[in-house]
């Protein structure tokens, strides 16, 4: 049974959110994946998740592989690096969209809503990271990537809302109508509280990410003791603290390598590493490149001076 997906006659294209402090907090991204193009293991800060448009070929999701074809939807957390290999002559398209948890949570006013990132963050070993091809509501959850993509092409007047509207609707039709093979351990609800609490925090981190980072400060703010802090922090973001942290310096490094001129020790001063080789280090676990890779890669798409 082949699932109902839309015609891929959409141009390769980015769309998403930038938050107040110029960091991302959604992003959607229309993409072809040739044999030459094939980007090394990675991973990213935010929550993600995709639909394969076209083409074949395999996920590597930690020490995972899966088999490609049209219409699979994958998903992962901020801490399951993966990458999208093919073979020669051969390519796959997908609709991948990244967002934060707060992108969601801080929309709601109960805890339940937190069970919406359930998909991502509470997990067993033996889940897979792609959902069952052959279940009813495929068509339903391709048809919500869709629609998110068109939103983003011809933006309504409340966009953000609009986003947010069919985001819900895609999570809860998967937590609905699909066997997830989540943990079985009580999930670790969070209160309207908690919530506040970890929004102050990640505003502050987003402001901050130059300076020194301690878990003491940081569970200050949250006006929570530091194990508890860091139980709920993971339990939002899907990451431990540190390795958040290390991820948004990255993703503001990503920006400064792309919008300007500065030499990669400035960058890594201005994005909160104490050196050049703890910079280089960090950002090739994260991105898969070093940063220079990075530069020309961004310069050869026009993207980078």
């Amino acid at each position: 049974m082949e699932n109902a997906v839309f015609e891929t006659n959409y141009p390769i294209s980015q769309y998403g959110f930038m938050n107040e402090n110029g960091l991302s907090e959604m992003l959607v991204d229309y993409n072809s994946v040739e044999y030459e193009t094939m980007i090394p293991l990675h991973y990213h800060h935010m929550l993600e998740i995709s639909l394969f448009c076209d083409g074949v070929g395999t996920y590597l999701i930690g020490e995972k592989k899966y088999s490609i074809r049209k219409g699979d939807v994958f998903f992962m957390n901020s801490t399951e690096p993966h990458r999208i290999a093919v073979q020669p002559g051969q390519s796959v398209k997908n609709l991948v969209i990244h967002f934060e948890p707060e992108f969601l949570w801080n929309f709601y006013s109960d805890s339940e809503s937190s069970g919406l990132a359930d998909l991502f963050l509470s997990r067993n070993s033996s889940r897979s990271n792609r959902l069952d091809r052959d279940n009813p509501h495929a068509g339903e959850l391709a048809d919500l990537f869709r629609q998110i993509l068109e939103t983003f092409e011809n933006p309504p007047r409340y966009l953000k809302l609009t986003i947010k509207s069919l985001m819900e609707s895609m999570f809860v039709t998967i937590l609905n109508h699909y066997d997830l093979h989540t943990t079985e351990e009580p999930v670790l609800r969070l209160s309207r509280q908690d919530i506040f609490n970890i929004d102050e925090v990640l505003r502050y981190i987003n402001e901050h990410l130059a300076d020194p980072l301690t878990l003491k400060e940081l569970s200050e703010i949250a006006c929570l003791s530091p194990a508890y802090f860091s139980s709920i922090f993971k339990r939002y973001s899907g990451a431990s603290l540190f390795q958040y942290i290390t991820a948004k310096r990255i993703d503001l490094a990503n920006n400064l390598i792309t919008s300007g001129s500065l030499t990669f020790s400035e960058i890594a001063v201005r994005c909160g590493f104490n050196s050049s080789t703890s910079f280089n280090k960090a950002f090739k676990r994260v991105n898969g490149y070093t940063p220079s890779q990075y530069r020309k890669m961004m310069q050869q798409r026009g993207l980078g001076r």
